[in-house]
C-alpha cells in the first residue's frame, strides 16, 4: 500500500508514525506544511500517487480554515484520507468546519479515528464514517533506563508536570472570573447563533427567551466560581446536556456544545491549578514553567522550570506517584500522559474517565474522582509499596500488550482496509 502522510510543523506524532511504516515495509511519502507552504508544494503533492493519505486533526481544521485548495483536492481526488482526531471535533476554532459538521456535509472519504468515545458518537450522529482509536505510547519508551546520576535528584514522592495556564501571574480567584467573563459572552453569543442559525433561518426573541430561561439557571448555575470541585462540575455538565437536548433543535445545541467547548477549555486550567495549588501542602513537586511559580507564591519554596525530554522521563520513572488531570475536552478518554509514565516504570494517578474502564483493569491503574479521594489514594500508595510496586507492574505489561503506537498501528491498519475497501464506490 502506498501511504501519504501530511505533517503539520513542528509536530511528531506523525512523524514518528511514518517512521514506524517505514520499518514495516510500507512505501511512505511524508509531506510537512505550514501556513506559508507555497502553492508548488501543493501541486507536487496532488501529483503523488498514493492510496490513503493519513493526516492529523488540526490538519483537517486548517483545510477547511486555511483556503479551498487542499479541500477541493481531497474531494475531488477521492482518494482515502484518514484523520486521527485528538481534539473534540465541535472545539476546532474554524466556522467553516462547524458549518459542514453540523450541515452532515463532510467529505465521504474521511475515516475519522477519535480518542474518545464520545467524539466518535458525534461524528456518527453527523453521517461520518469514525472509529474509536485510543492514545498510544511510543513503544522505544519501555527500553528506557534512568541514569544513576539522576536517580536521586527526581526522588519525589509526588510530582506534577505540566504547562500552566498563561504567561502571567493568575491565582483562584482570577479563574473563576474568568469563568464568570466566558459565561456572559457565551450567553451573548448563543442568543446571536439561534437568532441567525448559521444565517438560515430566523428565530423569534420570545422564543429565545423561553430557551434561555428554561436552560439559563442550570447554565449559570454550573458555570459560576461555585463549582470549584471538578467532579461536581462534570455531574452539573452532564446532567445540563441532557436537559438542553430535550429543548434544542440540533443546529442549536451543536452551537451550545461548541461554545461550552470553550468553557471547557477554561475549566481545565481551573481544574488543574485547583488540584495542584491545594496539593502544595501534601509536598507536590511542580515543574512545567516559570509561570507556575507565579501562581503558587508565597507558599511554594521550589523553581518550576520546565524539563527536557531527559528530565521528564527521570521524573516519571523515579517519582514514586506522578499525579495527572485530563483536559475536559476528553469527557470519556484517556490522555497519553499515564500511558508514557508506565512504560518508563513510573506509578501515574489520573482523573477518572469512562473509557478508562475499558483500556485498564481496576488493578491496573488508580483514579481518583475529587481532591480528597486523591489525597487518600496518595496517602494509601506512599505507605503501601508492595502495593504500589504491583500496580506499576500490571499497568506497565498491559500498557506493554495493547496501547502502543504498534498495536494501535495493527488496529488502524485494519480500519483503513475495510474504509478503503468500501471506498472505492465513493
Amino acid at each position: 500500500m502506498k501511504i501519504g502522510i501530511l505533517q503539520w510543523e513542528p509536530e511528531t506524532i506523525l512523524g514518528n508514525l511514518a517512521q514506524h511504516l517505514e520499518r514495516g515495509g510500507h512505501s511512505v511519502s511524508l509531506f510537512q506544511f505550514n501556513r506559508s507552504t507555497p502553492l508548488t508544494r501543493l501541486e507536487e503533492l496532488k501529483s503523488t500517487s498514493v492510496d490513503v493519505w493519513i493526516t492529523h486533526c488540526f490538519y483537517v481544521f486548517d483545510i477547511w480554515q486555511g483556503g479551498p485548495t487542499l479541500e477541493n483536492y481531497f474531494e475531488s481526488s477521492r482518494i482515502p484520507v484518514v484523520t486521527w482526531f485528538w481534539e473534540n471535533p465541535l472545539c476546532s476554532g474554524s466556522f467553516e468546519w462547524l458549518k459542514r459538521f453540523q450541515k452532515k456535509q463532510l467529505p465521504k472519504n474521511i475515516l475519522f479515528l477519535a480518542v474518545d468515545t464520545e467524539h466518535v458518537e458525534l461524528f456518527r450522529g453527523q453521517g461520518a464514517t469514525c472509529k474509536y482509536l485510543p492514545m498510544a505510547v511510543e513503544d522505544r519508551l519501555f527500553d528506557y533506563r534512568c541514569p544513576e546520576i539522576e536517580k536521586q535528584k527526581w526522588a519525589f514522592d509526588l510530582a506534577h508536570i505540566g504547562t500552566p495556564c498563561n504567561q502571567m501571574r493568575i491565582t483562584i480567584d482570577d479563574l473563576s472570573e474568568m469563568l464568570d467573563s466566558y459565561t456572559n459572552l457565551f450567553f451573548l453569543e448563543l442568543i446571536n447563533r439561534m437568532k441567525t442559525n448559521f444565517g438560515e433561518t430566523s428565530v423569534e426573541s420570545d422564543k429565545v427567551s423561553v430557551i434561555i430561561q428554561k436552560i439559563g439557571m442550570p447554565l449559570r448555575l454550573f458555570f459560576s466560581p461555585m463549582y470549584t470541585d471538578p467532579i461536581k462540575y462534570l455531574r452539573a455538565k452532564l446532567a445540563f446536556h441532557q436537559t438542553a437536548k430535550m429543548l434544542l433543535p440540533d443546529p442549536w445545541f451543536f452551537t451550545l456544545e461548541e461554545m461550552s467547548g470553550r468553557l471547557d477549555f477554561v475549566y481545565s486550567w481551573y481544574q488543574l491549578h485547583y488540584y495542584v495549588f491545594n496539593l502544595v501542602e501534601d509536598g507536590i513537586r511542580v515543574y512545567g514553567g516559570e509561570p507556575w511559580k507565579n501562581f503558587l507564591l508565597p507558599q511554594y519554596d521550589f523553581e518550576t522550570p520546565r524539563l527536557t525530554e531527559e528530565e521528564l522521563l527521570a521524573c516519571f520513572s523515579q517519582t514514586k506517584i506522578q499525579f495527572c488531570v485530563t483536559k475536559w475536552q476528553f469527557r470519556r478518554g484517556l490522555h497519553e500522559r499515564p500511558l508514557k509514565i508506565f512504560s518508563v516504570g513510573g506509578f501515574p494517578l489520573t482523573d477518572f474517565r469512562p473509557d478508562l474502564d475499558e483500556l485498564f483493569e481496576k488493578d491496573e491503574l488508580i483514579t481518583f474522582e475529587g481532591l480528597e479521594d486523591a489525597r487518600e489514594k496518595i496517602k494509601f500508595y506512599l505507605s503501601n509499596e508492595s502495593d504500589r510496586q504491583g500496580i506499576i507492574s500490571r499497568g506497565r505489561e498491559r500498557t506493554r500488550r495493547d496501547h502502543t503506537v504498534s498495536a494501535r498501528l495493527n488496529t488502524m491498519f485494519k480500519y483503513i482496509g475495510d474504509f478503503v475497501g468500501s471506498s472505492k464506490t465513493i
